[in-house]
């Protein structure tokens, strides 16, 4: 473990001394010091360190890293602190070789939201960016015994957000919460469009699907 807040430390102690993934990990580390350099004008906690002379905190990093900035960090960490994290987001070490799971989970996460963000078409599964996913979805239909898990559809990355949900330590309520505010926008979409188009938009929505996610999230 590095025991630092500061990325400098974190660099030369925490990251992968794998010859294959050099160039990766000073690209990391360029874009993380390129992107506190582009925020510093914007942000009042980037301009707080950088006016008092310190190096900027890894807190504080991570409050304006972007998910993709984050993704490639976490790929280039040593393979000791990519499954002491996975621990904590309930990722089984057994499926988990070298913590290589950890980034994709963030890469998915980072797909969804940027999907979201700007506002295109979700429910195909067409955002999706990252496509190496297998692992990913053996992860989520062994941990949350929803079958049929293929990752290429929102409903699956709902199933990760509602794993992520329940292993960061969040209450109950916010995965059925979640889940019922699905289920009332399917319910409002069937009223507006025609059956064959609605069964095209919720095909990853099926009722054993959503029976099993809700039981999902109704276990502690």
């Amino acid at each position: 473990t590095v025991e630092s807040s500061e990325f400098s430390v974190v660099f030369n102690k925490g990251l992968t001394t794998d010859s294959k993934k050099k160039q990766q990990t000073y690209k990391a580390r360029d874009a993380i010091y390129s992107s506190l350099t582009k925020r510093y004008e914007y942000s009042a906690i980037v301009k707080h360190f950088y006016n008092a002379d310190k190096p900027v905190p890894l807190w504080a990093i991570f409050e304006e890293l972007m998910l993709g900035e984050m993704s490639n960090l976490i790929d280039v960490l040593n393979d000791d602190i990519k499954l002491k994290i996975s621990k904590v987001l309930g990722i089984p070490q057994g499926m988990n070789t070298n913590g290589a799971l950890l980034p994709k989970v963030v890469l998915t996460v980072k797909d969804l939201r940027n999907a979201v963000a700007h506002n295109k078409v979700i429910y195909d599964g067409r955002y999706m960016e990252f496509k190496k996913r297998n692992s990913l979805m053996q992860l989520l239909m062994q941990e949350t015994l929803i079958p049929g898990i293929k990752c290429d559809s929102l409903f699956d990355d709902v199933v990760l957000v509602c794993f992520l949900l329940k292993n960061l330590g969040f209450p109950v309520d916010e995965s059925r919460h979640l889940v019922k505010e699905i289920e009332h926008a399917l319910s409002t979409l069937k009223t507006k469009l025609p059956n064959m188009l609605y069964q095209d938009v919720v095909s990853g929505f099926s009722v054993n699907k959503m029976l099993a996610l809700k039981k999902y999230t109704r276990s502690r």
